[in-house]
């Protein structure tokens, strides 16, 4: 599913899912790829992936080869496994001709990206690496300045989860339209101030919204300390930002279809522009 306007950000879904794959009966329509998603703009040589689950081999971001001047940067929020297993076998990884830099914030106890990635596919887990030769950019938790890639502006903050994970905001230069992705985030662990700084960092309206909403607030207690929101939630940050468009991502995964349709019915009767997000 690609959203958003054709001038200014697109964004397509590679996965939806938390916590781990799902492939059964009843879970098609949403999908069972853990999270991976493309964002684009009008610039055709600058392409923006955030995490890399198994819903990155949904994702195709150039033709092979490249077209010449292209280049994609990979951001990640955090580094649990079901936003990193995709890396192992992502073709574009192998694929010389195309630049490729991979980014995240430094997480608790100063673990990096490029820490954490190499690991990963290091033996016993894995026989080959995708990273020679590819950059890894280790950012600050909290950015001095944003970070420009071609047409997007990025900046992050952390926010509530074991281990660590940052949000992200992008902006399109061009158009102006600015895009929120906050996954793996407990909103009822962050204290006034965090979130005060949260709704800050979403600004006036923005575009898109997309939020964790692993969890409905009747099954909210069983879960508290593992890193994830409620849909109602979100849908009060929403409100609060006056966001034009709410996606809730990061699906549970027993979770199935007839669920998530069940409680998309209820949210598009509270909030019209809100969906719970699809893989492509």
């Amino acid at each position: 599913m690609i959203m958003a306007d054709t001038i200014g950000l697109r964004v397509t879904w590679g996965g939806v899912r938390g916590s781990n794959p799902v492939c059964a009966p009843g879970f098609e329509r949403f999908g069972g790829a853990t999270t991976a998603l493309m964002v684009e703009t009008s610039d055709p040589l600058h392409k923006l992936i955030i995490d890399g689950g198994s819903g990155l081999d949904n994702l195709t971001p150039f033709p092979s080869p490249a077209p010449a001047g292209s280049g994609l940067l990979m951001i990640f929020t955090h580094f649990h496994l079901d936003h990193l297993m995709g890396l192992t076998g992502f073709p574009p990884l192998f694929d010389d001709t195309l630049a490729i830099t991979l980014a995240a914030p430094e997480q608790e106890h100063g673990m990096t990206l490029e820490t954490a990635a190499t690991r990963l596919v290091s033996p016993p887990y894995w026989p080959v690496t995708p990273f020679a030769s590819r950059p890894f950019l280790n950012w600050p938790a909290h950015p001095a300045e944003p970070y420009t890639f071609g047409p997007f502006v990025i900046t992050w903050m952390p926010v509530a989860h074991p281990n660590g994970c940052s949000a992200y905001r992008i902006v399109d230069r061009e158009s102006g339209q600015a895009l929120i992705f906050a996954t793996d985030f407990e909103w009822a662990a962050m204290s006034s101030s965090e979130r005060d700084a949260f709704f800050a960092f979403c600004g006036e309206r923005p575009e898109i919204l997309i939020l964790d909403g692993q969890f409905d607030d009747a099954e909210a207690d069983r879960y508290r300390g593992w890193g994830h929101s409620t849909w109602q939630e979100d849908l009060a940050i929403a409100r609060r930002v006056n966001a034009q468009q709410l996606f809730i991502t990061h699906h549970a995964p027993q979770s199935d279809d007839a669920l998530l349709e069940a409680r998309q019915q209820t949210l598009s009767d509270l909030f019209p522009n809100a969906r719970f997000a699809r893989q492509s």
